[in-house]
């Protein structure tokens, strides 16, 4: 049977029986929508702990932002940086690739073999 012949046999039920099978099935989709929105919360937090932990980490947050911001204003106040202001300036570490140092070593290796 597929289901326009099953609909059709609904309408062939009398009047109160349709109307009692109407009432049910309205139930109890009212009843799956009731269901899915009362669910707990997955996100809500429980524990008196979780909460100030998610309190002290959005405190957090906002101070960091507002440094961010404090910084950006300050290097927007500083200026572009010019040849003269980077004389005190100290470059950071020349990056060594793996075969640089690897060299390195085998050319140290040999050096110390024939001493």
């Amino acid at each position: 049977m597929n289901i326009r012949e099953r609909i059709e046999d609904v309408g062939d039920l009398p009047p109160a029986l349709a109307a009692v099978l109407g009432i049910v099935v309205i139930a109890l989709l009212v009843g799956v929508v009731w269901g899915l929105l009362w669910l707990p919360d997955h996100t809500k937090l429980r524990s008196p702990e979780a909460r100030e932990r998610a309190r002290r980490r959005t405190e957090s947050q906002k101070r960091q932002r507002a440094l961010r911001r404090r910084r950006e204003s300050l290097r927007r106040k500083k200026g572009p940086r010019t040849a003269s202001s980077l004389r005190g300036h100290v470059p950071a570490a020349r990056h060594v690739s793996h075969e640089d140092r690897t060299a390195r070593h085998r050319a140290h290796d040999t050096r110390s073999v024939g001493s």
